[in-house]
């Protein structure tokens, strides 16, 4: 008797049985240790599993058990002439079929182990087959084995059930030399490596690559570009998993390329690594840091400004995050103060200084981090060279406006950093420096609105701090912006501001004015609203701060009274004009 459960018919109860008393599953069992047709071995597989759930279990243990294991030591040596027979619905068909005899004849966790081992084995028979529909084949099969494996391992992680272990065994299964040389060695396909994106995710989580087989994934690269783009794609998705050895490996490997050949995905490798710094030794993290600043300095030329920016950021990032050396720190930040000395490519060196320090934490005990910045200044003399610079490129007027402003404004933003985060304090030559380089010999009116945008920073924060002596505002003031030589026809409204600011600064230290407070006026603005960016409500419920003020003088002995009455005659600004006269109308109340 083979057969367990009485409640099927009486004719299928009879059949079956007649055939074992016939000897047929013998007769089965010999032609599956005897053949070497693999497609008898599937229709022998789908005779036996056809009355699989009626087997009594004495008969499974006995008999079915013998045949399973004869099917699969068939499948551990395919015949190199029968791989081309497997055709993906039979394949399908035969796993399945065989799956289901398996859960009778072994335990849940073998039976997930050895069919895990035997899919992988057809898969590496099917990729050795010269088409490529049959390679395709296989790549899909072991793909979606991984997708499986890897999910089984998320779902039963924290509980007991072996499906926890799927991933491990079949990453040790996948360990094959010929798997990666089939992929994606000399008879690699773009069609193989496109569909095996899932296969060297797993390899890579579960670290089964070694450093061997990457070198032959790297060879793949170099040889083939439209390979290379879907192989970097992985790697870089994947950089935080890797071993040390392999990252050393991707190190080397871009080490020995000449800047000049690589492309903006290997760009994007790079960056990917020095986001994962602390995977790196130091050797490694200085070599892909020499790549980046080398790229920086002149290798990204045709490359559209994000990758520039994403270079920028990734090295300023890097050089001054933690646990990076001081001295690794300085070995760039000393170049750049060569550089801002010889002027050569001096607005480089003011963008790695400036957003490098911008996020630089203190390093050194018993100091603020302003002092800490100021004495990595004062080591490469930077702001004096900042200023040598200045005074260069203002003399130099450049005839490309584009650039000129572009020049101007990194320049501004140098110059408001060391004031905001260094301590420095401006000099009166530093004043009539700017005065005359971006008023008085102006290239554009974007040079006006930079002078005044620096005076309104000095004032945002308080001016007495960020200037050498009161005096020189005072004398600033008084003798250069209040000189009658000065032209107002073109000023702007920033620069009104700074008049304004000014004016009650100097008069409240002379004590010609006190100030008596804020009053609010209507005005259009723009800014957040609710959550949206865009206008806001309407200028009837919008209102600025304004300051107000009574004079202790005589309105003609209000320093800064007669400037206010050439601005009325002379600005083209119909907002500049309309303050300077509340201005005036406060003095002479």
């Amino acid at each position: 008797m083979c057969i367990r459960d009485r409640s099927y018919s009486s004719l299928y109860f009879a059949l079956v049985n007649h055939f074992e008393r016939q000897g047929g599953f013998g007769l089965v069992l010999q032609l599956v240790r005897s053949t070497k047709n693999i497609e008898e071995v599937f229709d022998c597989v789908g005779l036996v599993a056809a009355a699989n759930m009626v087997y009594h279990r004495m008969y499974v243990k006995s008999v079915i058990a013998e045949f399973v294991e004869s099917v699969m030591k068939y499948i551990s040596k395919i015949p190199t002439d029968q791989v081309k027979y497997i055709k993906k619905r039979n394949l399908m068909e035969f796993l399945e079929r065989l799956e289901k005899l398996m859960r009778r004849v072994y335990t849940s966790k073998t039976k997930g182990e050895l069919f895990i081992k035997l899919q992988i084995e057809i898969s590496i028979s099917l990729l050795g087959a010269e088409q490529l529909e049959k390679r395709i084949q296989a790549i899909k099969l072991i793909a979606e084995t991984c997708k499986s494996a890897k999910a089984s391992q998320e779902a039963y992680r924290h509980t007991k059930s072996p499906k926890a272990n799927d991933a491990f065994v079949l990453s040790n299964l996948l360990k094959v030399p010929q798997l990666i040389s089939e992929i994606f060695g000399k008879r690699s396909h773009i069609e193989l490596i496109q569909r095996s994106t899932d296969i060297l995710k797993f390899l890579l989580l579960f670290s089964s690559i070694t450093k061997e087989d990457f070198n032959v994934i790297w060879e793949c690269c170099v040889n083939d570009e439209q390979s290379k783009v879907e192989i970097l794609k992985v790697i870089s998705d994947s950089l935080s998993l890797l071993p040390g050895e392999l990252i050393g490996f991707i190190v080397e490997k871009y080490v020995a390329i000449p800047n000049s050949e690589l492309k903006d995905q290997d760009i994007g490798i790079l960056c990917e690594l020095s986001r994962n710094y602390t995977q790196l030794n130091l050797q490694m993290l200085e070599q892909i840091l020499d790549i980046l600043w080398d790229l920086l300095r002149g290798g990204l030329k045709g490359f559209p400004e994000e990758t520039y920016e994403r270079v920028m950021h990734r090295f300023c990032d890097v050089i001054t995050a933690p646990p990076r050396p001081e001295e690794l720190m300085k070995k760039y930040f000393n170049q750049c103060y060569e550089m801002l000395e010889a002027g050569d490519d001096s607005m480089l060196a003011m963008v790695v200084i400036r957003r490098s320090m911008m996020q630089l934490p203190c390093t050194r005990k018993n100091i603020s981090v302003q002092e800490f910045i100021s004495d990595l200044l004062a080591e490469g003399n930077a702001v004096d060279n900042f200023f040598k610079d200045f005074h260069r490129f203002c003399n130099a007027k450049s005839a490309d406006i584009v650039a000129h402003e572009r020049g101007l404004k990194e320049r501004k933003l140098f110059l408001v950093f060391i004031l905001n985060r260094a301590g420095y304090k401006m000099s009166r030559e530093n004043i009539d420096f700017l005065w005359e380089s971006l008023v008085k010999r102006a290239i554009t009116p974007e040079d006006h609105k930079v002078f005044y945008d620096i005076f309104k920073e000095l004032f945002t924060t308080g001016i007495e701090e960020h200037v050498a002596s009161m005096e020189n505002i005072k004398d600033f003031f008084t003798n250069t912006l209040c000189s009658d030589d000065n032209d107002f026809q073109a000023l702007p409204i920033e620069g009104m501001q700074v008049i304004e600011s000014l004016l009650i600064t100097v008069n409240r230290e002379m004590d010609t004015i006190v100030e008596i407070g804020a009053v609010r006026k209507k005005g259009q603005s723009y800014g957040r609203y609710n959550g949206i960016i865009g206008p806001m409500p309407p200028p009837e419920t919008v209102q600025e701060e304004e300051i107000e003020f009574l004079v202790k003088v005589l309105p003609s002995e209000v320093v800064g009274a007669s400037t206010l009455w050439k601005i009325v005659l002379e600005a083209l600004n119909e907002q500049v004009t309309i303050r300077a006269i509340e201005l005036l109308s406060l003095i002479h109340i």
